[in-house]
């Protein structure tokens, strides 16, 4: 693809066309032919730390190393906006476009909330410092427009987007023995009040989020084994869902790639029926397909 680091790829459906992110460029492939449509060279001026992309893939946010935010076109590269600058390195960004929010996070825990009402234009809602540990994760839980952030003691944070305020602190107690499991992934499952969250330990959670009044209910976790080497847990640093078939991907921090069947969590979640999971009494057991 490059000789640069590759940050991530996206697939747009509409035109059948992988984008790909680099360090110093934003590369379009023909899903087809495997020929290259477009390079846009070097639109930051400097190397890419952080991007996000909007649902309808039509305009990317970028930060850097300096932390600039500059937003861009897709179809034909043209800068539409700058963000807001961190005074530390970007690392992290994610968009929402039915709350029109870019929430940008830098290396020295600061975390923005930019206004994204305005194609040209943007201001900051609310900048929030965290404390001693590290931001490790965030992402936006549309469903009930709350913030969470993955904390490096283990600890998820919720923010109140709609208010711009502190909600609520959910921590990992569930096993004393692992001490402070860093979470090292989140995401928010649509359309219920769920968020998944992966540890440095190699387990996996889905926990009922706020506001519902089971809120920080584990619904269930599981450990995420090498297939090859069961007592080899390897932590979940990214995750994606497909709804329609209730499946859940997996990739983790030793290159691999998982899919798990999640029939039965979502038969649960429809029927209403919550429960704790323990050792004596699992509630349901996910497996690799």
């Amino acid at each position: 693809a490059d000789v640069q680091i590759n940050l991530a790829c996206y697939y747009e459906k509409i035109t059948k066309t992988i984008i790909s992110f680099c360090l110093r460029k934003i590369k379009m492939w023909n899903i087809f032919t495997g020929k290259l449509k477009k390079v846009y060279e070097d639109p930051m001026n400097n190397e890419i730390t952080a991007y996000a992309i909007d649902k309808n893939t039509k305009r990317a946010f970028l930060g850097d190393n300096t932390g600039r935010i500059k937003n861009f076109n897709m179809k034909n590269g043209k800068l539409l906006k700058e963000l807001e600058s961190h005074s530390g390195e970007i690392n992290m960004l994610v968009h929402s476009l039915s709350l029109n929010i870019v929430i940008s996070c830098s290396v020295d825990n600061i975390i923005k909330i930019h206004d994204d009402t305005e194609l040209t234009e943007s201001e900051v809602k609310k900048e929030l410092v965290i404390g001693t540990n590290q931001v490790k994760a965030i992402c936006i839980c549309e469903k009930f427009a709350r913030l969470a952030i993955g904390l490096s003691s283990g600890a998820i944070r919720f923010y109140d987007i709609a208010h711009f305020r502190y909600d609520s602190d959910l921590r990992n107690d569930s096993d004393k023995k692992e001490g402070n499991d860093e979470v090292t992934c989140l995401a928010a499952l649509e359309d219920v009040e769920i968020i998944f969250s992966g540890h440095a330990s190699g387990k996996c959670r889905f926990l009922v989020g706020p506001p519902s009044a089971m809120k920080f209910y584990e619904i269930v976790s599981f450990c995420n084994n090498d297939i090859n080497d069961k007592a080899h847990k390897t932590s979940a640093s990214c995750a994606e869902f497909d709804f329609a078939n209730k499946l859940m991907f997996i990739g983790d921090q030793i290159g691999k790639l998982k899919c798990y069947d999640l029939t039965e969590l979502f038969d649960m979640i429809e029927l209403g029926r919550s429960k704790t999971r323990s050792e004596n009494d699992p509630l349901i057991t996910l497996e690799v397909v």
